[in-house]
């Protein structure tokens, strides 16, 4: 599988999945060098466990030699003004986005390999005043290679 393979089969996983439970559980598809493919799939722990859950799939990535994966997980996130600072943090705002007055719903979706590369995108998730709960189009975004926080990066071997 190559990296895009996994990015597509990940962004169509996690369409499925949010059609048929209406919500996504953090799930991560990793391929072995070996060509074995498996899930992680758990409830994402509390603010102050994450950092302990990103070293256990560090750990678990290097242990079984993955070459690849993608993950995808709902988060909050904010958009940010083209000629906005590219940190949110720079620009005054020092709360959780999911505090934000801004912020909105996703399912982001992110697929590395072990030589760097990596893809990213995301779905809204649209509430509609009543009926299911639904996604948008899936955006692909152009500079993934500035993806950052405690789930990316999982492949490097420089830790």
């Amino acid at each position: 599988m190559t990296l895009d393979d996994i990015f597509k089969h990940g962004q169509e996983a996690a369409k499925h999945l949010f059609e048929v439970q209406g919500a996504i559980h953090p799930m991560w598809l990793a391929e072995t060098e070996s060509g074995q493919i498996f899930p992680i799939c758990m409830d994402m722990p509390d603010r102050d466990k994450r950092d302990i859950l990103s070293e256990a799939l560090r750990a678990t990535f290097r242990y079984h030699k993955v070459v690849r994966y993608v993950n995808f997980v709902e988060a909050w996130c904010v958009a940010m003004p083209a000629e906005a600072k590219s940190d949110l943090m720079e620009n005054g705002y020092e709360g959780s986005l999911q505090d934000h007055p801004d912020r909105r719903e996703a399912v982001m979706v992110q697929a590395e390999d072990i030589n760097g590369e990596e893809r990213t995108g995301q779905f809204f998730i649209l509430r509609p005043e009543s009926g299911k709960a639904k996604l948008s189009p899936f955006k692909v975004f152009d500079n993934a290679k500035h993806s950052e926080g405690r789930f990316t990066h999982l492949l490097n071997t420089e830790d």
